[in-house]
């Protein structure tokens, strides 16, 4: 109880929103965003339409100031992908 505790009670990233630049994004999970721990981490699945090039930034909260991470020149595969991706799709939903 002591351990889960310690994590909860450090958040590194509360009120996460995402901005997926041009991507057309759906079947997001989970949704809402849950805030973020020490030590732990967040998987998020989705799907998303007409890859290509795209800057996605993370917001949220930390101690009450905003902060913003901006993922930039990232290429996404307009089909296809790895085998397991489905099946984590799947799991996740």
């Amino acid at each position: 109880m002591s351990a889960f505790y310690a994590k909860v009670s450090t958040p590194v990233l509360a009120d996460l929103k995402i901005d997926w630049g041009d991507m057309s994004v759906s079947d997001l999970y989970p949704e809402p965003l849950p805030d973020l721990f020490v030590g732990s981490q967040l998987v998020l699945v989705g799907r998303y339409r007409n890859g290509g090039p795209t800057t996605i930034k993370l917001s949220g909260t930390v101690n009450n100031q905003s902060q913003s991470f901006s993922y930039g020149d990232l290429s996404l595969r307009s089909s296809g992908g790895a085998d397991f991706i489905p099946r984590l799709w799947a799991t996740r939903r």
